[in-house]
């Protein structure tokens, strides 16, 4: 996977879960405001509940971009043999992800072993 295919897939997932969080905010907040006004439990509307289903869905789609953009930039740094940004990628994923997508090595660089 290019190195360009990974940030796509890296900033689409970013911003579909943070749609999400902010959408499971808002569930959350209606919920309690419904439950505080609410004179009885028959009263509870369930529009809360919908937009926490929703929320979940778009959270789990993010997390399929995010997954994916990890998965393909760990598989690019071990076909090169970068196992330093592979170690780094696999245990600190969002941020050394960022990281490498800023400043890590080109595709086609290989790791020298001259010495």
């Amino acid at each position: 996977m290019r190195k360009k295919t990974i940030a796509i897939f890296y900033i689409i997932g970013l911003v579909v879960v943070i749609i999400g969080s902010i959408m499971y905010g808002i569930g959350i907040a209606s919920a309690v405001n419904d439950v505080n006004n609410a004179t009885s439990a028959a009263t509870v509307s369930t529009g809360s509940a919908g937009t926490l289903v929703i929320a979940g869905i778009i959270l789990f789609i993010g997390g399929i971009f995010s997954f994916i953009s990890w998965l393909g930039s760990l598989i690019a740094v071990g076909k090169q043999g970068r196992w330093g940004w592979f170690v780094c990628i696999f245990l600190f994923s969002y941020i050394a992800e960022l990281v490498y997508l800023i400043a890590g090595p080109a595709l086609g660089s290989k790791v020298s072993m001259a010495g």
